[in-house]
């Protein structure tokens, strides 16, 4: 994505920072850079949003409640990159494009860089990895529930589960696709969302996500960041995520899937039952939640790759395959 360096130099100036000392780091959805101020490595994020008003009405709120959220999990010992104010003592700025015709602006915010590194390669991981990424989900659906109990913005700022769902599926082009995933939906409805299974999740707890690093105290340490998309969801969600992604990458290993998740879930619920425990009923729902993310990824990788490489097109293609005939994503009696 390429981004104006007069937009550039404006962001980097609400954060105290001259736009020549950013380093780009990437993005997806938006353009992110590394900083250091005070001696202290920071990450500033340059978002584009289609229009002011919608962004003002909408998008603005839920931005700041989810930032608001995240500063909560901190102050609480969940390892996460807190956000920062601006020099206005605001955790969220906005610069309107000049010259655009929609009112498009650029959303800015910035937050520490979360130490470590990022370990995509599933040959190096292991059990102990697993279970602190375990841990660390627990705990905030264990501290989800204290934060419903102070936050101070009304209900409704950020989206639920059903919003999420309802929004992918009217962007799904593939119409076998789309009555899978609003059947899906259908059996979601028929679960209590009481909180000991139901909250604000991060919703995208998967290793591009998080960095790991060792601490001086031999201790392994997951931060986690991206908010972007934190919703009120099933916690389960969160669990499927985490293994879902896991099972994506340990396919460049020689480990069977069936072996594989056995493994990783009994690590990963050993760290998560520490901080929070979940109905073990909730286990025969986990293919539910597979599932849930195998079409999501679907969805948003068919619009992603507009114009995909033959390995793209493969990927999409097993996908849909897997899809349309109900495939398990992973054949396991979870119960």
């Amino acid at each position: 994505m390429d981004i104006h360096s007069d937009i550039i130099e404006a962001g980097a100036h609400f954060f105290g920072v001259a736009a020549a000392d950013l380093t780009r780091l990437g993005g997806m959805d938006g353009v992110a850079f590394s900083y250091t101020r005070n001696g202290q490595p920071y990450v500033l994020k340059l978002t584009p949003y289609p229009g002011f008003a919608p962004v003002a009405g909408e998008r603005l709120p839920a931005l700041r409640a989810r930032l608001d959220f995240v500063q909560y999990l901190g102050t609480h010992g969940v390892s996460v990159a807190r956000p920062v104010t601006s020099q206005n003592g605001e955790l969220v700025e906005v610069i309107p494009l000049p010259g655009s015709t929609d009112g498009q602006v650029y959303v800015v915010t910035s937050s520490e860089r979360a130490p470590g590194k990022q370990v995509f390669e599933a040959r190096e991981w292991h059990g102990e990895m697993f279970e602190e990424w375990g841990r660390m989900v627990g705990q905030m659906h264990r501290l989800t529930g204290g934060y419903e109990a102070q936050r101070t913005w009304p209900d409704g700022v950020i989206g639920d589960w059903e919003g999420e769902h309802y929004s992918f599926g009217l962007k799904c082009r593939d119409q076998e696709v789309r009555a899978r995933w609003f059947a899906l939906a259908d059996q979601l409805r028929q679960f209590k969302p009481d909180p000991t299974c139901y909250g604000l999740i991060h919703n995208d707890p998967h290793p591009f996500n998080f960095m790991v690093q060792r601490r001086d105290d031999g201790r392994l340490q997951l931060t986690l960041f991206d908010f972007d998309v934190c919703a009120y969801h099933w916690f389960m969600t969160d669990i499927g995520i985490a293994l879902y992604h896991a099972l994506w990458a340990r396919r460049r290993t020689d480990q069977s899937p069936e072996d594989f998740a056995v493994d990783f879930i009994q690590n990963f619920m050993r760290g998560y039952n520490r901080e929070h425990v979940i109905d073990v009923a909730w286990f025969r729902r986990l293919p539910l939640f597979l599932s849930y993310r195998r079409m999501l990824l679907y969805m948003v990788f068919s619009h992603e790759w507009g114009n995909p490489t033959p390995e793209q097109k493969e990927e999409l293609a097993a996908w849909r395959h897997s899809i349309v005939t109900d495939a398990p994503v992973v054949d396991v009696d979870w119960v």
